[in-house]
């Protein structure tokens, strides 16, 4: 178990808060110790005395705990075999030298592993599922898919990889989380759900006839969410999450894939999923995704944000956050997002491409604008949303303005209900008051829309450049510069019967439309038999 020392707890003398007392087979197993937060060390345990142990040191060592300190049970070993579709459980860690972890090769077989590992090599043959391993180097090979076990409805399973040295996929090899995410008729909590529809993530999933579109709901920048399930009979799942974080990620060949795709099948599709890579390097032509499920009713796109410090490869233009084509533009679900900062980049730039599929909308979560209210001070800001701030706007851009001047942009820290800390951009002394106007907005070094992309974001996208590159709608784009690059559109919505259309750009700098580029709304105003309100209509005329 883990817990702190308690009063009495001296020199080797390890006083435990466990509830009951220790079994003498303990005696032998490793414990490590932590003093605000570093470790003093790992010492095996002696001997046993209800709920005390004396811990024996590892050479001419002195042992000087005191009570406060955290205390942590451990498994060490200098390498561990996982074979044969063996599962391996352990609430205690379990830190390794070098581990094999090897699964079944079948499609949908596992190894299940419930307890992240910790070792300095890791090597991964056949099908494996575990919620994290920290190493220094980790390797997929070919054949070899890593995984984590399946969400629940209220829960969303991880896959958390920390690699301080080199994570490689092989050639063959994957980090798959297809259809890990929530089950069908499963969503984020507090997110929208439908019922003949397929799965939201940042892209909506598509619908059937008039069925309600499933909300949108996630970060851009951090995403940690799980991918929705669709919402008809034989429903599938989303995708899952992957969080890796390594001095290098080298994806082997065109087919070296870290996926978290919607699951597919005859119904609605699951969206997809979440994948967050921090990285020195990133290097290879593997495939990234967070593609939404392919099934009548198709699964929205998920996230997908990579910040690394070089790239080489193709890997990096191949990655995608897409939905799947092949149906109605109704049935079809829109594009997710993929949000790239590379070296020198401020802000990253977020793409939006739905590979040529015309279907739903790209939805940006909105935080939403407001007057801070009473408790406001500081860093602090108690907003006047009707609801709890979802938790996934951690990170997410506030402007705060004060009779009509801007005081400043800062990130959101923590959040609690409806109330957020701010964080400082540097040395700067934040200091809200009750009746500041704030504001969520969205800032990038770059933004590239194309591949029939729908964007639609109430909260502000601040951008340094626009790129248009095929046909693009939007309501509204604020860039310095903005390029509609040759044989690409750019458009608006389509009007209804009662509200028309707008295609609002704000350009600081230079609108660019390339020869054969072009912002065109035609057909985009009131559908045939309605006209501006209060004006009159007729029955046979144009």
């Amino acid at each position: 178990g883990t817990g702190v020392a308690q009063a009495g707890t001296a020199g080797a003398t390890l006083v435990t808060n466990r509830a009951e007392s220790i079994p003498a087979y303990f005696a032998g197993h490793w414990v490590e110790v932590r003093r605000e937060g570093s470790l003093l060390g790992s010492w095996r345990v002696g001997t046993i005395s209800d709920r005390t142990v004396t811990l024996e040191p590892n050479g001419t060592e002195t042992i000087a705990l005191q009570p406060g300190d955290a205390w942590q049970g451990v498994y060490r070993y200098d390498s561990v075999e996982v074979r044969g579709g063996a599962g391996l459980s352990s609430d205690d860690p379990v830190r390794i030298v070098e581990i094999t972890l090897s699964g079944p090769t079948t499609p949908g077989n596992y190894t299940e592993i419930t307890v992240p590992l910790t070792a300095e090599t890791v090597m991964v043959t056949g099908n494996v599922s575990i919620p994290g391993i920290t190493s220094t180097a980790l390797t997929v090979q070919a054949g070899a898919t890593l995984t984590h076990a399946a969400s629940t409805a209220t829960e969303a399973g991880v896959l958390e990889l920390k690699v301080s040295g080199t994570l490689t996929i092989e050639e063959g090899g994957s980090i798959d989380v297809t259809g890990r995410g929530y089950p069908g008729g499963a969503t984020y909590p507090g997110a929208t759900g439908s019922t003949n529809a397929g799965g939201s993530h940042l892209g909506t999933g598509g619908v059937s006839g008039s069925a309600a579109k499933a909300g949108t709901y996630g970060s851009v920048e951090r995403p940690r969410e799980a991918g929705s399930g669709g919402w008809e009979n034989y429903r599938k799942a989303g995708g899952g999450v992957v969080r890796i974080e390594a001095g290098s990620v080298v994806l082997g060949g065109a087919t070296a894939r870290i996926v978290a795709n919607g699951g597919g099948g005859d119904h609605g599709a699951g969206a997809g999923g979440s994948i967050w890579i921090t990285a020195g390097t990133v290097s290879g032509d593997g495939l990234i995704e967070a593609a939404g499920g392919a099934s009548y009713r198709q699964g929205g796109g998920g996230a997908v944000a990579i910040e690394y410090g070089a790239a080489t490869g193709t890997v990096l233009t191949r990655t995608n956050a897409r939905s799947i084509g092949g149906r109605s533009a109704a049935e079809n679900g829109g594009a997710g997002t993929v949000f790239l900062k590379g070296p020198g980049q401020a802000f990253g730039t977020l793409r939006v491409d739905n590979g040529g599929t015309v279907g739903q909308a790209t939805v940006l979560p909105s935080l939403g604008t407001g007057v801070a209210q009473a408790g406001t001070a500081g860093a602090t800001l108690v907003t006047n949303r009707a609801e709890s701030i979802p938790a996934y706007f951690a990170g997410h851009w506030v402007e705060v303005r004060r009779e009509g001047s801007l005081l400043g942009s800062w990130r959101v820290g923590t959040i609690s209900d409806r109330t957020v800390t701010l964080e400082p951009n540097g040395t700067e002394t934040i200091a809200l008051q009750p009746g500041d106007l704030w504001q969520g907005v969205y800032r990038f070094d770059a933004v590239e829309l194309g591949g029939e992309s729908i964007l639609r974001n109430d909260d502000l996208i601040r951008a340094g450049t626009t790129t248009i590159n095929a046909t693009v709608t939007v309501d509204r784009i604020t860039s310095t510069e903005l390029t509609v690059k040759a044989g690409a559109t750019l458009t608006h919505a389509a009007s209804t019967a009662t509200e028309a259309g707008v295609l609002e750009l704000k350009v600081s700098g230079t609108l660019t439309i390339e020869e054969g580029g072009s912002i065109d709304v035609t057909g985009r105003g009131y559908p045939g038999g309605a006209t501006y309100p209060g004006a009159t209509g007729s029955t046979n005329a144009g």
